[in-house]
C-alpha cells in the first residue's frame, strides 16, 4: 500500500475526510443559492450574480455528464443475473420518492 493511499485511509479514518466531503457537497449546494438571494437583496453586482448564475448551469451540466458515465457502466446481463430484487426495488424506490416528493408539495402550496 502507498503512503498516499495510507494517509488517505487514515485521514477518513479520523473522521476529517468524512467532515471535508460533507461540506464540499453541501458547500456546492448552498453556495450558490446563498449568492443568488444575495444578488438579488442587492449586495451582489448583476455581473457576479450572472457568473454564479452560469458556473450553476455548468455545474448542473457536469453533474448530468457524470450520472450518464455512471448509467453506462451499468452491465445489464449482470443485473439480469442478480434476480428480480433489484429489479424491483429500483422502481419501487423511486415510487415512494415521488409519493412523499408530491405529497410534500401538495402540502406546502
Amino acid at each position: 500500500m502507498s503512503a498516499t493511499a495510507t494517509s488517505s485511509w487514515s485521514a477518513s479514518r479520523s473522521g476529517r475526510r468524512v467532515i471535508e466531503t460533507a461540506y464540499e457537497v453541501f458547500g456546492d449546494l448552498r453556495i450558490p443559492g446563498l449568492a443568488l438571494t444575495a444578488g438579488a437583496a442587492g449586495v451582489l453586482p448583476a455581473s457576479a450574480v450572472a457568473a454564479i448564475a452560469a458556473a450553476k448551469q455548468l455545474q448542473d451540466l457536469l453533474l448530468a455528464g457524470g450520472m450518464f458515465g455512471l448509467g453506462t457502466g451499468v452491465r445489464l446481463r449482470e443485473l439480469a443475473r442478480t434476480g428480480a430484487k433489484p429489479l424491483v426495488l429500483g422502481p419501487a424506490s423511486w415510487a415512494l420518492i415521488a409519493s412523499a416528493a408530491y405529497i410534500g408539495v401538495r402540502v406546502t402550496s
